[in-house]
């Protein structure tokens, strides 16, 4: 009965945009009658428990490690084999999936089973280069939906993961890429896409990043799909409708601690994502990243919002603010070069409710098993630290 409740509301509140709704309805009714739509983030104890531990840990060298291996600097005798971590640490300077082996780095630092095993060497989420090739308005998306409100959470979680688990190899070539082979073709983009949304790390040949690999005409038709599907899979769960059930901004405590995990999430590469709604328009919510955090010369705390309703472009240096104003609300900011449909500039929003994404850190540890059992394959170290 519940169920049926549920679904009865999602198709009252997102009335407004039939056509939208009815391309991903199937897979929304899906989620509801499979129990999908009801499952609430497991991840969030096992997120706060690594936080707390890394929180404990001293940190690190970011430098980028040159090893040598352990094997031609030293013969290595029985008696030395029981210290063999503390050794090869003492010879190289490790880090998450470098350049090192496991004859020169510890398999704890090559292949830990933490945040450091996505803090890779790699361009910030904001970069163009890490960004899809459409936006949140994209032609493609709207041109037969009349009210069409958009695909923003489907959109943000499928750049994050990119963002998280794949590796590009610009120098290889490309797979099936010889006459007759589109079908071929195809499947291999549609296996690399389910992938990524099965949180699974991915090597992508022949591409040099998100933006090469999304503006290939095939793989861009693909991956407009799997937003959409995502779309669904989230913003018409239980846990998505409460973004747009309540307007009631966080207490300013709270919104401190959401800022300063924010900044931890950044630091670790995690690329957050948010979804927030305007305060005078409850059913008016939107689903970022978020890439940066910072502090007004005022004292006011912000985010850098990376939105993607806009071209990359406009999301550079901070340009879209989320503030923490003295009094504990938040207000939305916009650069002076975005402007409305009529030329005008964007007004301030005032954000009622704001949280990350229900399913955050449920992915983000997926993401984390995943990559290290996939370190630890090419690097010859045990899959279970």
């Amino acid at each position: 009965m519940k169920r049926n409740l549920l679904l009865l509301t999602m198709l009252v509140l997102f009335s407004a945009c039939e056509s939208q709704l009815g391309t991903t309805i199937g897979s929304t009714i899906s989620n509801v009658f499979s129990g999908k739509a009801f499952i609430n983030s497991s991840g969030d104890e096992a997120y706060n428990s690594m936080k707390k531990e890394a929180a404990s840990t001293p940190s690190t060298s970011s430098i980028t490690p040159t090893c040598a291996s352990l094997d031609s600097i030293v013969p290595i005798t029985d008696k030395d084999s029981g210290n063999m971590s503390q050794i090869k640490d003492k010879l190289c300077t490790c880090a998450a999936w470098g350049t090192c082996d496991s004859k020169s780095c510890s398999c704890e630092n090559l292949c830990p089973k933490d945040f450091k095993i996505i803090k890779k060497l790699a361009a910030p989420s904001d970069a163009v280069e890490n960004t899809l090739s459409f936006t949140n308005t994209n032609n493609k998306f709207y041109k037969n939906d009349s009210s069409y409100k958009g695909y923003c959470w489907g959109i943000s979680l499928v750049s994050q993961r990119f963002h998280r688990l794949a590796t590009y190899l610009p120098d290889a070539p490309k797979k099936f890429q010889g006459e007759n082979q589109d079908k071929e073709r195809i499947n291999e983009y549609k296996k690399i896409i389910a992938q990524i949304n099965n949180n699974e790390p991915v090597t992508i040949p022949g591409f040099k990043s998100l933006r090469d690999f999304s503006n290939d005409p095939e793989v861009k038709d693909l991956l407009e799909n799997s937003v959409k599907d995502q779309w669904a899979e989230n913003a018409l769960s239980s846990q998505g409708l409460k973004s747009v059930t309540s307007t009631t901004t966080p207490p300013k405590s709270e919104l401190n601690q959401m800022f300063d995990d924010i900044e931890f999430r950044l630091k670790n590469n995690m690329s957050p994502a948010i979804v927030y709604n305007d305060k005078n328009d409850r059913l008016d919510s939107h689903v970022l990243l978020v890439s940066g955090t910072g502090t007004l010369p005022s004292g006011e705390r912000y985010l850098c919002l990376n939105d993607n309703t806009f071209v990359q472009a406009l999301n550079q240096n901070c340009n879209i603010k989320m503030v923490m104003q003295k009094d504990g609300s938040l207000k939305r900011t916009h650069g002076d070069n975005l402007v409305n449909k009529k030329g005008e500039p964007i007004e301030p929003i005032s954000v009622g409710r704001v949280a990350l994404t229900h399913s955050e850190n449920t992915n983000l540890m997926e993401q984390i098993s995943n990559l290290h059992t996939k370190c630890a394959g090419e690097k010859g170290c045990p899959k279970t630290l």
